[in-house]
């Protein structure tokens, strides 16, 4: 009789450039017109020294680099917590109130 292990295996936490690329593949697919129009705006991602851009106002991608012009939101987080974001392991809401989210722009798009 096959023992089965007490605790399931835990997936592996996507790396951050993972979670952008995935993110890159949902705006420029079959729905990323639908995103784009409930986002419509410029992201910047300010991640440890990382920079990282959603643009969902006219190109309708997301890249490594930084954004020729102003975005309309900036998020400043550390690694470690935009992994545990992703993860849902932290929310949104909780690591902006304890300052591990940081926030300048249009808050409408956070």
């Amino acid at each position: 009789r096959e023992r089965l292990p007490l605790r399931p295996k835990r997936e592996e936490p996507m790396s951050i450039a993972a979670i952008f690329d995935a993110m890159n593949r949902a705006v420029s697919g079959p729905e990323g017109e639908a995103l784009a129009r409930k986002a419509k705006g410029v992201i910047v991602f300010k991640i440890d020294n990382s920079i990282y851009t959603a643009d969902l106002k006219t190109e309708r991608r997301v890249y490594q680099g930084e954004f020729k012009g102003k975005p309309d939101l900036v998020i400043i987080v550390k690694a470690s917590d935009f992994e545990a974001l992703a993860a849902g392991k932290l929310k949104a809401q909780s690591a902006f109130m304890r300052g591990k989210l940081k926030i300048k722009g249009n808050m409408g798009l956070a």
